[in-house]
């Protein structure tokens, strides 16, 4: 555990430093409390990230995490903790206030729905023929590129590389290597290939344990495939969070087997067996109501669409093509206007008025209510924000502020009049055949 010594040594002589990660194991290691207990530079803050682990790791898998609270010991009284997490369930929350010593901690709350992520729920039949629409997608596409990305859990190694090589084995060529297993087992090396050329798209496919997931965040996944459901309501809510975090269109499907239910929480049987609305009944169990549903909400197995062609929301069958298109829809479109310092300016001031109205978050400034990289996202994508379900895929905004900011859109970028896709589409037509025209008229 050396490397206490040398962080130290680096703090030393980097003055600058600002921030120090440690692995749970390195904190609570002898060297660790040597380090907390005599900093080279005084400690401001201990966060805790993916403070959801000591709930659901620190009893067995990563005893660690529940020792955190004991560097309570080591540091002086006036130092802070914060704890940060994506699924905090009553349980989960209770524990973290427990282990870390929380004595009334103020408590900052998001908005957990992912409105863009459409959630399917169904029954384990047999391997094949369920990740059958996934291998054909593969199979079909006329290149890697098309490839859309996909993560595919599985609870145990064994089953990760089962489902590797039914998925694998039914594929070609390059289209071979962008199907990828991942696990605690393979080497450093290979983690390290798999994860970049995940990110980079080299990897289209990556069938994965839990070990794949923590800390990484690639925006351009379009799809999760969770094969036998996880034993808590927060780790499903993590798996099927890293589809579509870019906010485009993302899917995730839950497959259930009759074994998943002797062995997970009762939120989680919960979710299994509902018949109602699969997204309210996920928010339910994790402290928090459905406002209101998208449109693209969920298929539970009693629904008669429910038909397995359950990964591709937008794939319709070429021979009937006509058919499935739905009608275009009115294209909506706000003016540029050019008023985007104005708009910056103008959700600064409301963040400003918000905060003040918070003292809870005092201690952490305006950016706790809105981060300056959410208001730039939301001056630069304004124009395609028209509703609060459009505003709801991007993270960081609060729902309580979404109307307001809904009206300074309005404000500074007006709604332009509907125009009907068809006819827009024909005035171009009809734009492009005189430029063809004219074009002619000019030949010498």
């Amino acid at each position: 555990m050396r490397v206490h010594l040398d962080i130290g040594q680096c703090i030393c002589r980097r003055r600058e430093t600002s921030r120090v990660f440690m692995a749970p194991e390195q904190a609570v290691s002898t060297e660790g409390r040597q380090l907390m207990q005599k900093p080279p530079l005084p400690i401001a803050l201990v966060a805790v990230d993916e403070a959801h682990c000591i709930h659901e790791w620190g009893d067995d898998f990563r005893r660690t995490f529940k020792e955190l609270g004991s560097l309570r010991a080591v540091l002086s009284l006036d130092i802070p903790f914060m704890a940060l997490t994506a699924t905090a369930t009553t349980a989960v929350l209770k524990t973290v206030k427990t282990t870390l010593h929380m004595d009334e901690p103020v408590i900052v709350k998001g908005c957990l729905d992912r409105p863009n992520i459409h959630l399917q729920l169904k029954s384990i039949k047999r391997t094949k023929e369920d990740l059958q629409p996934l291998v054909q997608h593969i199979v079909s596409a006329e290149s890697v590129e098309d490839i859309k990305k996909h993560l595919v859990y599985a609870k145990t190694k064994k089953m990760c590389m089962d489902l590797w090589e039914v998925i694998r084995g039914q594929c070609s060529g390059s289209k071979k290597k962008a199907v990828r297993a991942f696990h605690a087992d393979i080497s450093t090396k290979a983690k390290t290939e798999i994860l970049e050329g995940f990110r980079s798209g080299a990897i289209r496919i990556v069938v994965s344990t839990i070990a794949f997931g923590m800390g990484i965040d690639i925006p351009d996944v379009h799809g999760v495939v969770v094969y036998h459901v996880p034993t808590t309501i927060g780790q499903l809510y993590q798996e099927i969070g890293r589809a579509g975090r870019d906010g485009e269109q993302a899917t995730a499907t839950i497959f259930h087997g009759k074994a998943d239910l002797s062995k997970a929480e009762e939120d989680v049987k919960a979710f299994v067996q509902t018949t109602g609305c699969l997204r309210e009944e996920l928010l339910k169990h994790l402290g928090q109501d459905l406002e209101e549903p998208p449109e693209n909400c969920c298929t539970t197995e009693e629904d008669p669409n429910n038909n397995g062609l359950f990964i591709f929301l937008q794939q319709a069958n070429p021979e009937h093509a006509d058919q499935t298109r739905p009608r275009a829809p009115n294209r909506k479109q706000r003016q540029d206007t050019k008023r985007g310092d104005e708009l910056k300016a103008k959700l600064r001031e409301m963040r400003d008025s918000w905060f003040e109205e918070r003292p809870e978050l005092q201690l952490f400034g305006p950016v706790a209510v809105l981060a300056d990289e959410v208001i730039n996202t939301l001056v630069s994508k304004c124009r395609g924000i028209h509703n609060i379900n459009d505003l709801k895929k991007i993270k960081g905004v609060q729902a309580k502020y979404a109307a307001e900011i809904i009206g300074a859109f309005d404000q500074f970028f007006p709604e332009c009049p509907p125009r009907r896709v068809a006819v827009a589409r024909r005035q171009r037509g009809a734009a492009s055949a005189r430029r063809a025209l004219q074009d002619i008229t000019n030949v010498e």
